[in-house]
């Protein structure tokens, strides 16, 4: 009898420990595995630890903010150090990516096993006390593992920002639906980030192929992440496979075509094969959408100046300097640009000594002739020293009635030009004028010119000069000293043209010029057109009557239209018209206007041509209200 009970017990005992070990099997197990949270929580923690290459590869396209939105190729540069000496394979993501969701599988089947046992009463009391808890925590990452193999079957949506935005809190103890559902897409995107970062630090090390080659699986497994094929376009942009890169680029565009990084991506593929229309328009998109766009700003600068477009690149670049006025890219470009001009005019006069003669036929209201015959011959002695020879003859003549008045000007001067430093010049010039009584007067002119920036130029002086406008005027040999500045500034389109000047005269007299012309010229190199504003100022000291205009204080303004085009390679115009008022004191304003006709014709390879004429309802510098001038010039370069 004593046999049988103790055989009872320990059948009982046995019983008892055989139906509690299926249940404590679960937890123990369920210690030894990782969760799905553990796994999001430690993505999370690589993630926040990965560091960005101090030197990101230079592209003037990618945006300079560090934010992970889906547009934002920047943010893909933050490959932990890990990843950049111990690449991953894809095989080994996809590995890693299977286990964790057979584990979660399992951990659901075993979850179900128990809630079932749980519920039906099966085993102890005491084993069924740990159950609640422990069995929800199973049936979520069991609702986990079937929401992961339903998303695995779509198309992921988004890279990393929806990837940042569902990922779990780090606590283990989740038990509800949402965070289980939550933690499933973080494993998806992290095999992503996981394929964008490698690929970027290939891109990163110049190593493109390998980019490509981890891309392209990358591809395969997510063959509607735009993302991946936005990367994977730029690999191959940047390893010269243009074809593929412009086919990567209007795929992202047909899914999503508001994505601004395709775009600009593919106008630069498009500039790279010289097919810079279509790259144009897909710059000037972007610049509709969103004026403060710099990397298309930059990318249809660098085309303009490509095609040559020199005056439009200028135009552009003006404009993103506004919005942009600290940017260093931009800066280069202006500096670029300036050398272009620059070399452009020397470039076409490579030729620099100079042999010109021109003939000047002027006529006013007041009866007054002129006719003007000059020679010029131009030596350039190395790059820092000049040499201009002048001759000028003027013959006056003044009709009153039958009677004729006339009178012969000779004047010869020759100026030495130095280049000190590449900002600064010196120039002096000496000669003489020999008056119509067969008289003498020396002259001279020193000048100190700086060249601060690029097309601004700044200069003043001192200088003695003749005064000869009318056959009275050289009755009384007439000169006129004092200093004078200027400023000349040609930033692309605009022109600017400031002087100032004070001058004593020989007979007493003392006058005091201010002007300024402003020009803004819109358009391309073969059509232009300007608007602009003139003013002039004169004061003199007295009012003689010694054959020039001297009132005690004239001022016109006048607004400018006009145009500037070419025809061919040969002919260039431009043609402007100045419109506004003047004022003689003490008199009222009155209507003023002129027209400047001015033309150039290259004949052959070293021969110009010059054809002006202009026509003044001014004050002229002998008194007259209106004039006109015709000026004819030839021109040889060698």
């Amino acid at each position: 009898m004593k046999c049988l009970r103790w055989a009872g017990a320990i059948f009982i005992c046995g019983t008892v420990g055989l139906g509690a070990w299926p249940l404590a099997a679960p937890a123990q197990e369920q210690e030894e595995q990782i969760s799905l949270g553990e796994i999001a929580r430690r993505a999370r923690g690589q993630k926040k630890q990965a560091r960005k290459p101090t030197h990101p590869p230079a592209d003037d396209n990618l945006p300079k903010t560090s934010g992970a939105g889906p547009n934002d190729l920047a943010a893909g540069t933050a490959a932990t150090q890990q990843a950049a000496e111990e690449e991953i394979s894809l095989g080994e993501i996809a590995r890693r990516f299977r286990e964790q969701k057979k584990q979660a599988r399992n951990a659901a089947r075993r979850g179900a096993d128990n809630d079932l046992r749980a519920t039906s009463g099966a085993g102890p009391k005491g084993s069924r006390s740990a159950g609640p808890a422990q069995a929800n925590e199973q049936l979520s990452v069991g609702g986990d593992a079937r929401r992961l193999g339903e998303r695995e079957e779509r198309a992921p949506e988004s890279g990393r920002a929806q990837g940042d935005q569902n990922a779990p809190a780090a606590s283990e103890a989740a038990t509800t639906d949402s965070v289980a559902g939550a933690t499933s897409p973080s494993l998806e995107s992290s095999a992503q980030e996981q394929i964008l970062q490698s690929g970027r630090t290939s891109i990163l090390q110049e190593n493109f192929v390998e980019a490509i080659r981890v891309l392209e699986d990358g591809q395969k497994h997510f063959p509607r992440d735009l993302e991946i094929t936005l990367e994977l376009g730029r690999a191959y942009l940047y390893d010269g496979k243009d074809e593929r890169a412009i086919g990567q680029f209007r795929e992202v565009l047909l899914e999503n075509p508001s994505n601004r990084l395709a775009k600009l991506q593919l106008a630069r593929a498009l500039s790279y094969q010289n097919n810079y229309e279509a790259s144009d328009v897909l710059y000037r998109e972007l610049l509709l959408s969103n004026p403060d766009d710099e990397g298309a700003s930059l990318g249809l600068i660098r085309n303009l100046v490509e095609q040559k477009r020199l005056a439009e690149a200028r135009q552009e670049l003006e404009i993103s300097l506004t919005h942009h006025p600290g940017s260093q890219q931009l800066q280069e470009y202006k500096q670029v640009l300036e050398g272009e001009q620059e070399g452009d005019e020397t470039a076409g006069n490579k030729k620099v000594n100079r042999v010109q003669t021109s003939e000047t036929y002027i006529t006013d209201s007041a009866g007054n002739r002129a006719w003007r015959s000059s020679q010029l011959a131009g030596f350039q002695f190395g790059s820092r020293m000049k040499v201009n020879l002048q001759a000028e003859e003027q013959l006056l003549q003044k009709n009153q009635g039958a009677r004729v008045e006339k009178a012969g000007i000779l004047r010869v001067t020759e100026q030495l030009r130095l280049r000190l430093t590449p900002f600064l010049f010196l120039s002096g010039s000496g000669g003489t004028v020999r008056f119509a009584d067969r008289r003498t007067r020396g002259l001279f002119q020193g000048d100190l010119e700086l060249h601060p920036a690029g097309r601004l130029w700044i200069s003043g002086g001192f200088s003695r000069v003749p005064i000869y406008p009318t056959v009275q005027a050289t009755r009384f040999n007439l000169l006129a000293q004092g200093w004078h500045a200027r400023v000349d500034w040609d930033p692309g389109l605009w022109r600017i043209n400031a002087g100032l000047s004070s001058l004593t005269y020989s007979d007493g007299n003392h006058d005091h010029r201010e002007n300024l012309e402003v020009l803004r010229w819109r358009g391309s190199r073969r059509l232009a057109f300007a608007i602009g504003y003139r003013v002039d100022l004169l004061n003199f000291r007295r009012t003689l009557n010694h054959g020039y205009f001297d009132p005690s204080r004239y001022q016109s303004h006048l607004g400018i239209g006009g145009a500037n085009f070419a025809l061919g390679k040969r002919f260039r115009a431009e043609y402007l018209v100045r419109f506004g008022g003047q004022s003689i004191s003490p008199g009222p304003f009155r209507l003023a206007w002129e027209l400047s006709l001015r033309n150039r014709l290259t004949l052959w390879e070293n021969w110009e041509l010059g054809a002006d004429y202009l026509y003044l309802q001014l004050a002229q510098s002998t008194g007259a209200l209106n004039g006109q001038a015709t000026v004819l010039w030839i021109a040889y370069r060698y």
